[in-house]
């Protein structure tokens, strides 16, 4: 396997591994982040540790090139070190050290995956005599390789290791402004920091036998300094108190956000959901992917332009039926707005030459499939209304239908369906013409870019939170459920 394809993490389905069953949702635009004034040994001094491992699991919202996206941060009152996302979109390492001097070094490799989880794990150990082992970085089990290696003095005592009294920060830096840099935009999941303790990563994951990086069981880590390490699973032991320490040393968070606490969802390194692929995209493509107020693909004025998810079907070896759900901000149709959304053949996608009108979806306004054309109908509907689209594969040929607030509407069965090489796949699918058009998914599985649900309705196989009740037999798009019906995942 490639280096490339070892370094995503795409989402396990093996039922053999450790489950990590919930995850994080931070939106930096509204500027949150959990935080815990650390509880320090009292008996220890200032500046005496000189090692730590801080271990997490990553799913990038939005990408920005005016802006950073902080993972993690540790703060006293005259230092702050953190670990963040640079505009660039390479990782980037802010310390302070206890001579007062700053580091900044910076990965080569570039993180844009928006549709995979990325483990992090964080080395520090200053006692090492070869300075570029003081400070190791490490992606889905691979170390990396800084583009300017940090000069980091033998001994010194990291303000990610020592300073007390110290606050630590998960998702962003404590009342840090998000105007041209800030806090994390994404989910976060299975936070360990080790005190005084300087591990491997597979302390925290290992390479299956497909060669993707997966998570092992962290619930009996022993630390060599408890009261000062901690392990946040974010409601996964403890539903009503989601971002407590679960290792037992009481290094409890709490939201440090005045707009809202990050809320809870089941997208995860190891049950993986589909998302609506904010990298796709043509030549000219004047689509603007916007994170926060509901996580929006947003179109401009005068194009009309197809986005897709990150996950596709293939009916011809998959017989299960798929769900999901999206919701139009505005008016469906008006002088400045229109919206279509569905499924886009694998072979529809390809052959579109800069515009979403040739895409194999539903058009929202007439309620009708829509290609190079369509026929005008005047169906037009309000805003605020939340569609489901199901692809129904069990049968000879893929039937899309449509739902307008859990009441079917619209249904249509592809008659002569032929799959290129029966290699084809089907993908969710939308097209947004007009500054002010808005739409909004939800997958199930609580990801950035989903709207807020309020009923709580599972799949099938119990996976996902929508807003109506799914079809009979009808499931999330997401890597368990793919395994379960017999396909795959890589």
């Amino acid at each position: 396997m490639a280096f490339t394809d070892r370094l995503h993490n795409r989402g396990s389905v093996s039922t053999a591994n450790f489950d990590i069953a919930q995850s994080a949702t931070f939106d930096d635009t509204r500027n949150q982040w959990l935080e815990n004034t650390m509880s320090y040994n009292s008996g220890r001094a200032n500046n005496t540790y000189k090692k730590m491992t801080l271990s997490m699991w990553v799913k990038r919202g939005s990408q920005s090139t005016s802006k950073t996206h902080t993972l993690w941060s540790s703060a006293s009152s005259a230092r702050t070190s953190r670990i963040t996302f640079a505009a660039n979109n390479r990782i980037i390492m802010y310390l302070s050290a206890q001579s007062g001097y700053n580091e900044d070094p910076e990965t080569y490799a570039y993180f844009r995956d928006h549709s995979a989880w990325y483990h992090i794990v964080v080395r520090v150990d200053t006692t090492l005599s070869t300075a570029a082992d003081r400070l190791r970085l490490y992606v889905n089990g691979i170390q990396q390789t800084w583009a300017e290696a940090p000069d980091i003095d033998q001994n010194t005592a990291e303000e990610f290791t020592s300073f007390q009294p110290c606050t630590h920060a998960i998702g962003g830096e404590n009342g840090y402004s998000n105007s041209t840099g800030g806090n994390f935009d994404g989910q976060i999941a299975e936070v360990n920091y080790m005190a005084n303790m300087s591990v491997e990563p597979t302390t925290f994951g290992k390479f299956d036998d497909n060669g993707h990086w997966i998570p092992i069981d962290t619930t009996n880590l022993s630390y060599d300094a408890p009261e000062d390490s901690y392990r946040i699973d974010f409601g996964a032991t403890d539903s009503s108190n989601p971002y407590n320490d679960t290792s037992g040393n009481a290094q409890h968070f709490s939201n440090g956000s005045s707009s809202g606490a990050p809320r809870i969802g089941t997208d995860t390194p190891t049950n993986n959901f589909c998302i609506m692929n904010p990298l796709t995209s043509f030549a000219n493509d004047t689509y603007i992917y916007q994170s926060g107020a509901g996580h929006l693909i947003q179109g401009q004025s005068g194009a009309y332009q197809l986005r897709w998810g990150s996950i596709g079907i293939n009916p011809t070896h998959n017989s299960s039926k798929w769900y999901w759900e999206c919701k139009n901000q505005s008016n469906i149709h008006s002088s400045t707005n229109e919206y279509s959304w569905g499924v886009a053949r694998e072979v529809r996608i390809v052959d579109i030459k800069g515009g979403g009108s040739q895409g194999d979806f539903l058009n929202g306004d007439n309620l009708a499939r829509y290609m190079s054309s369509y026929n005008t109908g005047g169906n037009g509907t309000g805003a605020n209304q939340i569609w489901g689209v199901m692809l129904d594969c069990s049968g000879s040929n893929p039937v899309v239908t449509l739902y307008r607030d859990g009441t079917q509407v619209y249904t249509y069965t592809y008659s002569s369906y032929a799959l290129y090489y029966g290699h084809e796949h089907m993908f969710p699918s939308c097209g947004v013409y007009g500054s002010g058009s808005e739409l909004v998914f939800n997958f199930g599985g609580g990801t950035i870019q989903e709207f807020t649900v309020s009923s709580g309705n599972t799949d099938a196989n119990g996976y996902g939170n929508f807003e109506y009740a799914p079809p009979t037999g009808a499931l999330a798009l997401c890597s368990k459920n793919l395994a379960d019906s017999g396909g795959s995942y890589s």
